[in-house]
């Protein structure tokens, strides 16, 4: 039997109340169906922040399937942002160390 340390777990201080959840996919998918009438991997893709006090919304732009990047939907958000947006909210830190350099996080804590 496991000990009982919630009395000791502060979610407000960890970050727990501002993300409850974070999606992420190594790759994205091509605008185009392939011959199997399915699509290839690509390199955009949508990425979901989930909590209590997350502010929802689009952040970046739209894709546009007017302008690819050869066969491959232009990506309006690094991924590294979500990355330190995670680091900067739940545990205040820049996340340089991890990330490998500096990235602005996205506004997505009300």
């Amino acid at each position: 039997m496991h000990s009982n340390r919630h009395d000791q777990f502060d979610a407000q201080q960890t970050g727990i109340a501002t993300f409850k959840t974070r999606s992420y996919a190594e790759f994205g998918r091509r605008p185009q169906e392939n011959r199997s009438a399915g699509t290839d991997h690509g390199t955009a893709n949508a990425h979901f922040v989930l909590g209590g006090q997350v502010h929802g919304g689009l952040y970046g732009k739209r894709p546009d399937f007017n302008d690819l990047d050869g066969d491959n939907l232009r990506f309006g958000v690094d991924f590294r942002q979500l990355y330190a947006s995670a680091c900067h909210y739940c545990w205040q830190s820049d996340g340089v160390a991890a990330l490998g350099g500096r990235f602005e996080p996205l506004p997505v804590v009300a």
